[in-house]
């Protein structure tokens, strides 16, 4: 965990092509995420995209994935061979074990989901997604990321929502996790203080937070976030 020592992470999400990753790295950023193959995002690459952009730059990007098939990973690992895997699907804390034991040098990641701020969801419950964090901690993920979750359709749209979600029961959960776990969901350069000051996350990843369209990164966003992050002690 030395990587989260020492002040905020950040995470520019939703990488889609060289010359937005190249500028995440030049603005600051930690890491960035790219998501493989998820129909509910119009930010999916495509397995030979995504392989592109992993071996273009010498920089941590996480690969995003919502399917949780161990051979789709292992072929995302083998042959990709990114930083770390982001798990968008349900915690499966067997899984998790499998993954860091096949690709012990491959950081696992692993999403949450909470609604939408101001919507009720009787399905939501805050004491299990805080036991399944745990879970996923004492399976062996590096960070664990809160982000929110929405029904679209027939279809969940889990993060690249441009949503917040309830910011006091975030702070509950980073409260209660053993391990470092990133805010998302409607961040942006606006409001990133106020996220840090009242959750206190190990850092934040965002994506359309710092977009002029989907999938389109402004370089002058990720810096006045990235600056603004850091005059938090980030």
């Amino acid at each position: 965990m030395e990587l989260f020592l020492g002040g905020y992470r950040i995470k520019i999400c939703g990488i889609t092509n060289l010359a937005d990753l190249e500028a995440a790295a030049a603005a600051g950023a930690d890491f960035a995420g790219v998501l493989l193959e998820v129909g509910s995002s119009p930010r999916s690459l495509s397995f030979f995209e995504a392989r592109f952009l992993v071996q273009a730059l010498p920089f941590p990007v996480l690969i995003l994935t919502d399917r949780n098939d161990f051979e789709w990973l292992y072929s995302i690992g083998t042959e990709i061979s990114p930083y770390g895997l982001q798990l968008l699907g349900k915690c499966d804390p067997g899984l998790i074990r499998q993954l860091q034991k096949t690709f012990p040098a491959c950081a696992i990641w692993q999403s949450f989901h909470l609604p939408p701020a101001g919507i009720s969801d009787p399905d939501f419950s805050l004491s299990a997604l805080a036991s399944e964090m745990i879970l996923a901690f004492q399976a062996g993920v590096q960070a664990a990321v809160l982000d929110t979750a929405v029904r679209r359709e027939n279809t969940w749209q889990r993060g690249g929502t441009g949503l917040k979600h309830n910011w006091e029961l975030a702070q509950v959960l980073v409260a209660k996790a053993p391990g470092p776990v990133f805010l998302a969901g409607g961040i942006n350069p606006d409001n990133v203080q106020a996220a840090l000051n009242l959750v206190n996350p190990a850092g934040v990843d965002l994506s359309s937070g710092v977009e002029v369209s989907p999938g389109k990164k402004d370089f002058f966003k990720m810096q006045h976030l990235v600056e603004r992050v850091r005059a938090c002690g980030g």
